[in-house]
């Protein structure tokens, strides 16, 4: 049997067998030690099925993040970067074309957050004893508060604007009808007072987990966190 043919054997073993586990793909190779080709269809076999992995993982697993986890990060890094800019556009660029259209989404945006963070939560306890842990209790404590505080601001947001009495339709959904007279107080004063330095502390939270990422990436006895993230099981 000729190289190109050989591998392209594996390719179609890879795909008949993607969604076994990693160790029952080797024992399938194994079984095929008599192919001439052998120790070049391994080594193969191998950067191809690593590859594999990396782009579908579905669950959580000790080593690395599953796709799906990794979807709702990155999507909730983004819509997180989002937010922030449509507040520093509506603090620095007020009455500017920028802050209108930025500040113009800051409401559904931040109700798309919430809907997020609820997945991700009940994500993260369906893969419970199953996903990477945590480097030590700091980190672990650090998470939780990013989580409650990503839940509790927007959260805060919608309680005030219930309040206020105007109507709110994300995505063309009537989500609170609004209602005639005057605003209930006691819904609209957390939200006044906490939702903006809630926000910002989110943010400085978010600046020094980052940090704290790439200080153990230059580590060279700190775990690689990031390449975690990535899908790798090695950073």
């Amino acid at each position: 049997m000729s190289g190109p043919t050989c591998l392209e054997w594996v390719d179609r073993t890879l795909e008949r067998t993607a969604r076994l586990k990693m160790h029952t793909r080797r024992i399938v190779l194994n079984q095929f030690d008599w192919l001439p080709c052998h120790a070049s269809a391994r080594l193969y076999f191998s950067d191809r099925a690593g590859i594999m992995e990396s782009q579908w993982q579905p669950l959580d697993s000790p080593a690395r993040y599953g796709t799906v986890s990794r979807f709702l990060h990155w999507s909730m890094a983004l819509i997180l970067a989002w937010q922030f800019a449509s507040a520093l556009a509506h603090w620095l660029l007020e009455d500017t074309a920028i802050e209108q259209f930025l500040w113009g989404t800051h409401k559904v945006v931040g109700t798309l957050l919430i809907l997020l963070i609820v997945i991700r939560a009940g994500w993260s306890l369906f893969n419970r004893g199953h996903r990477p842990p945590a480097l030590n209790i700091m980190a672990q404590l650090g998470h939780l508060a990013l989580y409650a505080l990503m839940l509790v601001i927007p959260l805060l947001a919608l309680i005030r604007q219930y309040g206020s009495g105007r109507a709110f339709e994300p995505w063309g959904i009537p989500l609170m009808p609004g209602f005639d007279g005057p605003a209930i107080d006691w819904m609209t004063a957390p939200g006044n007072l906490l939702h903006g330095w809630l926000g910002w502390l989110l943010l400085v939270l978010i600046i020094g987990h980052v940090a704290m990422v790439f200080i153990h990436r230059s580590r060279p006895n700190d775990q690689n966190v990031l390449a975690r993230m990535f899908g790798n099981r090695n950073g």
